[in-house]
């Protein structure tokens, strides 16, 4: 993961120029607007083939995610294997809608 998310930097520092505060905003927002066509297609699933669209979105939304990391210095990789030593050890439970929730620590 730390490849891809050297080469996603590379190629939007060269796309996009350097790193600023107001950048990273717009990454964020763009992050979110990915996230909002994500659920969109996800949405369409229920009703349409969206076998090619879905993982194009969902790269959408990792491409942006590993921008913004490598721009704020994060390493992603180590970011969510720390992130999941945590959820392993968590307790889920699933509410009445069907969501599956933390256990309030």
């Amino acid at each position: 993961m730390r490849e891809i998310q050297k080469e996603v930097g590379e190629w939007h520092r060269e796309k996009f120029g350097e790193t600023t505060y107001g950048l990273l905003w717009a990454i964020i927002s763009k992050i979110e607007e990915e996230c909002g066509e994500l659920s969109d297609v996800q949405c369409l699933s229920a009703i349409q083939d969206t076998s090619k669209e879905l993982p194009m979105e969902a790269a959408d939304v990792a491409i942006a995610l590993m921008a913004f990391c490598d721009r704020s210095g994060i390493d992603l990789e180590a970011a969510i294997r720390a992130k999941m030593r945590v959820n392993w050890c968590r307790e889920w439970t699933q509410n009445d809608k069907g969501e599956w929730v933390r256990e309030k620590e």
